[in-house]
């Protein structure tokens, strides 16, 4: 399923593998995403100079919700994922992409409901640093109200590798040249965990995100 500026709430009725490829850009506003019946969902979304919150509520024992968040530029966005129901599984990854002179401002939370049990749940936060943000602001949250439960979250903040880089200086490689070649395959890897949405629309949402982060 490929989205664009969508809004719509999304309900994961029936059992099965969900892929969904989600895209924001210079946008804002809400979105909910319910899975109710045994649901198994692969979400990605982009969040390009936007202002979006996206909540997901894990409603049904047995569903499990993979999450990859990327965001570009300037964004500010909440992404609450909500475990309501017993054996339910939650992984969610938040990714910034920091250019020159972004402004961002990330909260990600996972929620553990009253009285569920045997649920996992896991936020990452990670921020990839092409220069310096006049602001970056991210705060991975847990929030749990149970008991046997497994629930991890975290932050990092990355820069190119120094052997990367060397490496890649040496075969005459410019800084910039060198970043969007790691950038390009960390999000190239992102999307190809979706395969339920036509290729030629992926590439076309893909390029546009990399012209986005290096102005080209």
């Amino acid at each position: 399923m490929l989205l664009n500026n969508a809004f719509f709430p999304i309900n994961f009725w029936e059992g099965g593998q969900h892929q969904v490829l989600d895209v924001f850009s210079s946008t804002s506003g809400k979105k909910i995403v319910d899975l109710d019946s045994d649901a198994d969902v692969k979400y990605v979304f982009v969040v390009d100079n936007s202002d979006v919150d996206i909540k997901f509520n894990i409603k049904w024992s047995g569903s499990r919700l993979e999450v990859f968040g990327i965001f570009v530029g300037d964004v500010k966005s909440q992404v609450v994922t909500s475990l309501l129901a017993n054996k339910s599984f939650a992984n969610v990854r938040l990714f910034c992409v920091v250019k020159d002179g972004s402004d961002i401002s990330l909260d990600g939370n996972i929620v553990v409901g009253k009285d569920v049990e045997d649920v996992e749940g896991h936020l990452a936060e990670e921020q990839f640093l092409l220069w310096i943000p006049k602001k970056l602001f991210v705060r991975p949250v847990l929030d749990v109200h149970s008991h046997r439960v497994k629930a991890s979250h975290g932050a990092k903040i990355h820069t190119l590798d120094e052997n990367k880089l060397f490496y890649m200086m040496a075969k005459w490689l410019s800084i910039q040249e060198s970043q969007w070649i790691v950038i390009r395959w960390g999000l190239q890897s992102i999307f190809d965990t979706i395969s339920d949405v036509d290729s030629e629309e992926k590439q076309k949402i893909f390029d546009q995100i990399i012209v986005s982060i290096f102005n080209f």
